[in-house]
């Protein structure tokens, strides 16, 4: 038998070899124990992977054929010796998301598969549970918008800017959704294409736990008077991972990655993931990371582990995620909310997957918190119920993110990131940011559909647009003028939407005279980047 991977392949990712023969700890550590007639249910991942990162972007069906054929041949060999292991070997499945099979087989069997030049590493098909989220039956309904939506402004994104999220589609890999509930309004898409059941294969949605009802219906619930949903304009899809007990396998997790990759032009603009792993857990990485190739925006919890460094969970902790910390109703960091730094992924890390262009220094995770205690939402009995959890934080930014692509359908995971970060509020009892704990601060979903540039501007152009913010500008939107609160004698230079300067004005006075529309500011004379006002009628 050849060597035992230490810590989940990074060694062996670190040798830029291909990593052969490789038994994961866990695995080793049931193997030493298991009877030689014991069938383990186990993952062998080949030694090779597609990269489909070289196709030019959007050829979606190109990337998944392809992901499909590499498979197809790299396991052909092995798939064709499985059936002379006889009843050793059962419930075989390959994938195509990731470059593996999964299967129960007996110790011997995977001792010899360890052998093959062709067979990369072997892990557990490991079984985790669901961990519980705090929950108030039957929380009242209150008379106005919920705290959370007027905290990071969601309700000022559709009145003022008139976004919703409409004509964005969003998708859940939770414990289902109760989709005929009032607050979805009938907008759970239907056909189908729009449900995934990886436990009972059911055809129509359910939800027999209530976790992925009271988490959609933040991210977009609200077509009654329960102004719950941060993009009550979106619609949705839904799969469903964990079983009524609260416990998954890793397979199930493929098969749902896998289902979203098949539906082509039907995907969902955003994946939204609940819930975390904690530890340094990377069997997520290629699968989440051919859907973000795909064009899937994902967004994830940070993980309900906190509040030691280094506590955050996967796949909230990889660089091509967005990871969501908690806060509560105060803006302080929820005490049980995961905190950075994350570990260290070894060589699967590139500049290429990272959101963060200082990643690599930095480590941070979360990349921006929300409100995540004691958040009022939908629950799967018909009714409303009060939860807490960075899953419902994360929700919160998924809705955001909808708002962001309504006006912008074309934005990049890197565009989304910047702009999401360079604009959430922050506070003094909780900086200096960006830190391990907050991120780079509380969301605030007003400031970041404001920040994203009209579809249409090239990513360069845009780039210039988004930006950390070195001042602010109090009202904003404004109908007769704006002040730079501390800069108010200083000179600020105004330009329209195509660059032209329109005139230069001091900050107590901002904009008086102008006709109503989109304007950028930036101080007079100084090297600084603009910041985006709005003239209303």
């Amino acid at each position: 038998m050849r060597h035992i991977l230490l810590s989940l392949l990074l060694l062996a990712f670190l040798s830029g070899l291909a990593y052969a023969g490789f038994l994961t700890p866990d695995l080793q550590a049931k193997l030493d124990q298991a009877a030689p007639d014991e069938k383990l249910r186990v993952i062998v991942r080949m030694a090779e992977e597609a990269d489909i990162s070289v196709f030019p972007k959007g050829q979606r069906e190109a990337m998944v054929q392809y992901l499909k054929d590499f498979a197809s041949r790299s396991q052909k060999d092995l798939l064709a010796s499985l059936p002379t292991y006889g009843d050793k070997v059962s419930k075989v499945k390959p994938f195509w998301i990731y470059n593996g099979i999964t299967m129960e087989a007996t110790k011997g069997v995977v001792l010899d598969l360890l052998e093959r030049p062709d067979v990369g590493y072997v892990e557990e098909d490991k079984v985790i549970r669901l961990e519980a989220f705090q929950k108030a039956k039957n929380a009242p309904h209150i008379q106005g918008l919920e705290w959370n939506i007027q905290k990071i402004k969601a309700d000022s994104v559709w009145r003022v800017l008139g976004y919703t999220g409409r004509g964005v589609l969003i998708g859940n890999m939770s414990t289902g959704v109760m989709v005929t509930h009032e607050t979805f309004g009938g907008r759970w898409r239907g056909g189908n294409n729009s449900w995934f059941d990886a436990v009972w294969g059911r055809p129509d949605p359910y939800d027999d736990i209530g976790w992925g009802t009271l988490t959609m219906g933040i991210v977009c619930g609200g077509s009654t008077a329960d102004s719950i949903g941060v993009a009550p304009g979106a619609t949705f899809v839904g799969s469903k991972v964990w079983d009524s007990s609260g416990q998954v396998v890793y397979q199930r997790f493929d098969s749902c990655y896998q289902w979203y990759a098949s539906l082509g032009p039907a995907a969902p603009n955003i994946l939204f993931i609940d819930w975390g792993i904690y530890g340094n857990d990377t069997h997520f990485w290629q699968g989440s990371r051919n859907l973000q190739i795909l064009g899937i925006h994902q967004v994830c919890a940070n993980g309900n582990t906190g509040p030691n460094p280094g506590s955050v969970c996967s796949p909230g902790s990889y660089p091509h995620h967005i990871g969501v910390g908690s806060t509560v109703l105060e803006d302080t960091i929820t005490n049980w909310s995961a905190r950075g730094p994350s570990p260290s992924f070894g060589a699967m890390e590139s500049s290429a997957n990272y959101l963060d262009p200082n990643w690599a220094f930095s480590r941070r995770k979360p990349d921006l918190s929300a409100p995540g205690e004691r958040v009022r939402s939908s629950y799967n009995n018909g009714g409303y119920i009060t939860g807490s959890s960075s899953g419902l934080a994360a929700a919160h930014v998924a809705g955001v993110i909808a708002l962001m692509l309504e006006k912008n359908p074309n934005l990049t995971d890197r565009q989304i990131w910047q702009i999401l970060t360079s604009t959430c509020d922050t506070f003094s009892f909780g900086g200096p940011y960006p830190n391990q704990n907050y991120g780079w601060g509380r969301l605030n979903a007003y400031r970041a559909v404001m920040a994203t540039p009209p579809s249409g501007v090239s990513e360069d152009a845009a780039r210039s647009l988004v930006f950390r913010l070195p001042f602010s500008v109090s009202p904003n939107p404004f109908t007769s003028f704006a002040q730079v609160p501390g800069h108010e004698r200083e000179a600020f230079s105004l330009y329209d939407v195509s660059g032209r300067k329109v005139g230069t004005f001091k900050g107590d006075r901002v904009g008086e005279g102008l006709a109503p529309g989109v304007y950028f500011l930036r101080p007079e004379g100084k090297d600084a980047a603009p910041l985006r006002i709005v003239k209303l009628r």
